[in-house]
């Protein structure tokens, strides 16, 4: 619920997210679950499940095919790739990088939402 609420509460309704792949041959392989990082506050790991739950309940939306692209969100997107990169010193490598993303609340999730906060 707190993190519906803080998400509730963010200019748009939406936080900067990101995930540490590594690129090869082509393709490319997941390294970490995605971290995020909400609009006042600290960058949060260990979300992937209730990620999961909201988004599987229509209250939420997670895209790694676009990201934030105002100044603010460029800093915060470089921000999570040191915090998650700080996790394990062969995430150094140059073929390691952060896949942008962003969370937002659906309409329903917004509706829900304004009904339980306001």
């Amino acid at each position: 619920m707190r993190f519906l609420q803080k998400l509730y509460f963010a200019e748009y309704h939406n936080f900067p997210c990101g995930r540490l792949i590594s690129k090869q041959d082509g393709g490319s392989v997941i390294l970490t679950e995605p971290a995020y990082y909400p609009t006042n506050g600290s960058i949060a790991v260990h979300i992937a499940e209730t990620l999961d739950i909201l988004e599987s309940l229509g209250l939420i939306k997670v895209f790694f095919d676009t990201w934030l692209s105002r100044d603010i969100y460029l800093q915060k997107y470089s921000e999570i790739e040191g915090f998650l990169k700080s996790f394990n010193p062969s995430y150094l490598a140059n073929n390691i990088e952060l896949e942008k993303g962003y969370i937002k609340l659906s309409d329903f999730g917004l509706s829900l939402c304004s009904c339980i906060f306001e």
